[in-house]
C-alpha cells in the first residue's frame, strides 16, 4: 500500500478483509534509512465484542513477517518490540534492519521499502487500520510548577534538558560526604531547552551514584514551594496551588537546624497515610480536601526541625483531571523553548480522570469482592474466560459432566470435568476457533481452575437445520412475503442472539419457528413445517429437536412454498 486514505475517520484493511490474504503485502516508503525503524499505528475498534487487554505473556492472534529491500531482494527485519500484537491494538512496532545502505533496483531514490504479510492468519478479523505513523509522542497533561532534574558532574559542569529548566529560575544541590547543600547563585548558560551550569569549584562526591539536583520552577509558583517549621509536631503548611496535586509528583526536601555541624536537607517521602509511618520515618502527607502539607507528630513520622525556610518543594505537577482531555484533531502545535513544532493528533488525549471519591472506592471495592478469581460455578468458568488476555471472546458456555470427545459418557465419570465451548468474534457466518485460540483461553484458565477440576476447551458444533415450510399469505406479494420469512429464519438461526449471547444447546423448537414465521408481514398462518437435521446426536421429539451442549444451530436449506387461504 503507498497511500493512506487522507480523510480523518477512514479506515482500511491493509491486508484485505478476507481471512485468505495469502499474497497480499503491505508496502511502506520511508524515505530515511535507519538500523532501527519504528512504526505507530491506529487501529479502529469497530467491533461489537471489545478485544481483552493483553497480559505480558499474551502471544498475538496473528504471526506477520516484515521485510525490507535491499539490492537483492527483500531482506526479512528483526521484529524488536510489537506492542501491536499483530496489530491488534494501537501502538507501536520496532524493527531491526540491519545493514540498509543499499536498496532495490528500480525503488525511489533516498528511500526504502518496508513490506509485511501475514503468514499465519488465526481465527479472528483482519487487522483494521486508521494510520501508520513515524515519530509519534506519547503526550502527558500536566502543569508542571517546579521539577527536579537528578543527574552527575561531569567536568565540573552539570546540565538539565528541560523547558522549565530553559525558561524558569532554579535551585542547584550538591551531594558531598555528608548530604545535599545548596549552592548560591551558580552561573549558567542556555541553549535551546538545555541549560548548563558551571560548577567545578564545588564539592561533590563522586560514588557512580547522582550528585546533583537541579530544581527548576516557574516565577508563579516560587511563592509557594517555601516553608518555615517551628520544630513542634503536626506541623501543617498550606498548598493550594490552581490545580489538582499529583501526589506521585510532589517531592519535599527539609534542611537540618542552622546550629547543627553540617546543615543538610533532607528528602521526605510522600505517604498516604502518616498513621503508616515510623517514629524516624521522615514522611509528609498531603490533605486534598484541606489542601494543606502535613508532617508527622515524632511517633508517625519525623516532624522538620525548626528553621526558616527550610522547608522546600522540589517537585510539584497540576492536572486539570478529565477536563484536560482532548478529542481528536484539536492540538496542532507543541511549543518547546524556543521553537514551535506542527503536530497531527489522530487519537483522543484521554484517560485524564478526577481524584475517585470515597463513595467511587466503596463501589469498586465491592465490586472486586463479588469479582471472584476462583472459578466454582458454570457462570465463575464462563466470566473467567471471557476476560481471557488479548483476544475477542463473544460468548463461553460452561458445560460441566460433558466431554466434546466422548459425549455419551456417563455423567458420574465425567463428575470432574468441565468444558468450556468458545465462541470468538467475527465477521464471517460461522465463527470458528483455532488452536492458538483455545490454547490461549486454557492458558488463562490454568490459574482459575480448582485443582480437582479437569478443564477442557472446544469450538462450537454447528448444527445446521434444514427447514419446509407451507405458509398461507396474506398478500399479493408472495414473492416479497417468502423472502422476508427466509430473512427471518435466518434472523433467528444467527450465531448471536438478540442479548448479544449465543444460543449455545438451545433446541429447536417447532413453536418457535412458527412464531417466528407468523411475526413477518404477509403470513396469515403456517400449514406445514418439517425440519430435520442430518446428525446422529440431535434427538427429535415432539416439540422439535435437541442439539448437543456444545452445538449452535445454524440454517441449513430452507424451503418456503406459499398457497391459498
Amino acid at each position: 500500500m503507498t497511500g493512506l486514505p487522507g480523510e480523518r475517520g477512514a479506515v482500511f484493511y491493509p491486508f484485505g478483509a478476507e481471512l485468505d490474504c495469502a499474497g497480499r503485502y503491505l508496502l511502506i516508503k520511508l524515505t530515511a534509512a535507519q538500523e532501527e525503524i519504528s512504526l505507530d499505528f491506529i487501529t479502529s475498534e469497530r467491533c461489537a465484542v471489545a478485544r481483552n487487554p493483553y497480559a505480558d505473556e499474551s502471544g498475538a492472534p496473528r504471526d506477520i513477517r516484515w521485510e525490507y529491500s535491499t539490492s537483492a531482494g527483500f531482506a526479512p527485519c528483526e521484529v524488536r518490540r510489537d506492542l501491536t500484537h499483530g496489530m491488534s491494538f494501537s501502538g507501536r512496532l520496532t524493527l531491526g534492519c540491519g545493514d540498509i545502505g543499499e536498496y532495490s533496483e528500480g525503488l525511489p531514490e533516498n528511500g526504502v521499502w518496508l513490506r509485511a504479510c501475514i503468514e499465519y492468519a488465526g481465527c479472528e478479523d483482519m487487522p483494521l487500520l486508521s494510520g501508520i505513523y513515524t515519530n509519534a509522542l506519547a503526550l502527558t497533561q500536566k502543569t508542571r510548577g517546579c521539577v527536579c532534574t537528578e543527574t552527575r558532574l561531569n567536568g565540573g559542569f552539570a546540565e538539565a534538558d528541560d523547558v522549565l529548566a530553559a525558561r524558569g529560575e532554579h535551585v542547584v544541590m550538591l551531594r558531598d560526604e555528608h548530604g545535599w547543600y545548596d549552592v548560591p547563585e551558580p552561573e549558567f548558560t542556555v541553549e535551546g531547552s538545555r541549560v548548563r551550569f558551571g560548577l567545578s569549584q564545588y564539592a561533590a562526591v563522586d560514588d557512580g551514584a547522582v550528585n546533583v539536583r537541579i530544581i527548576s520552577y516557574s516565577k508563579e509558583f516560587s511563592g509557594k514551594m517555601c516553608f518555615s517549621s517551628d520544630g513542634l509536631p503536626c506541623q501543617e503548611f498550606p498548598f493550594d496551588p490552581d490545580g489538582t496535586v499529583l501526589t506521585g509528583d510532589l517531592r519535599i526536601m527539609v534542611r537540618d537546624r542552622a546550629d547543627s555541624e553540617f546543615p543538610r536537607w533532607n528528602e521526605y517521602t510522600f505517604t498516604e497515610d502518616l498513621a503508616l509511618a515510623g517514629e524516624f520515618d521522615r514522611a509528609f502527607s498531603f490533605d486534598e480536601k484541606r489542601r494543606r502539607i502535613v508532617f508527622g507528630d515524632n511517633e508517625n513520622g519525623e516532624a522538620p526541625p525548626v528553621g526558616t525556610d527550610n522547608i522546600l518543594v522540589i517537585s510539584c505537577s497540576l492536572t486539570k483531571g478529565a477536563a484536560g482531555n482532548l478529542a481528536a484533531g484539536n492540538l496542532h502545535e507543541i511549543t518547546g523553548a524556543e521553537v514551535s513544532c506542527a503536530v497531527e493528533q489522530p487519537l483522543s488525549c484521554c484517560g485524564g480522570r478526577f481524584r475517585e471519591t470515597t463513595s467511587a472506592a466503596l463501589r469498586r471495592f465491592r465490586a472486586e469482592l463479588s469479582d471472584c478469581q476462583r472459578a466454582v460455578s458454570a457462570e465463575d468458568f464462563r466470566k473467567a474466560a471471557l476476560r481471557t488476555p488479548g483476544l475477542r471472546v463473544a460468548d463461553v458456555r460452561a458445560i460441566p459432566f460433558f466431554d466434546p470427545g466422548d459425549p455419551y459418557a456417563p455423567a458420574e465419570r465425567l463428575c470432574n470435568t468441565v468444558t468450556l465451548a468458545v465462541l470468538p468474534y467475527s465477521r464471517g457466518e460461522f465463527p470458528e476457533p483455532d488452536e492458538r485460540f483455545l490454547a490461549a483461553v486454557r492458558a488463562h484458565m490454568e490459574r482459575c481452575r480448582l485443582l480437582t477440576v479437569e478443564l477442557k476447551t472446544s469450538a462450537p458444533a454447528y448444527v445446521r437445520v434444514n427447514i419446509s415450510a407451507e405458509l398461507a399469505c396474506g398478500s399479493g406479494e408472495v414473492g416479497r412475503v417468502i423472502e422476508n420469512a427466509e430473512k427471518k429464519l435466518h434472523e433467528m438461526f444467527s450465531v448471536y442472539g438478540a442479548d448479544g449471547r449465543s444460543r449455545f444447546g438451545e433446541p429447536i423448537r417447532e413453536s418457535t419457528v412458527i412464531a417466528g414465521l407468523c411475526s413477518v408481514d404477509g403470513v396469515l398462518a403456517v400449514k406445514r413445517l418439517r425440519m430435520n437435521i442430518d446428525r446422529p446426536d440431535c434427538k427429535k421429539t415432539s416439540a422439535g429437536i435437541s442439539i448437543p451442549p456444545h452445538a449452535i444451530a445454524c440454517c441449513g436449506k430452507v424451503e418456503l412454498i406459499s398457497s391459498g387461504n
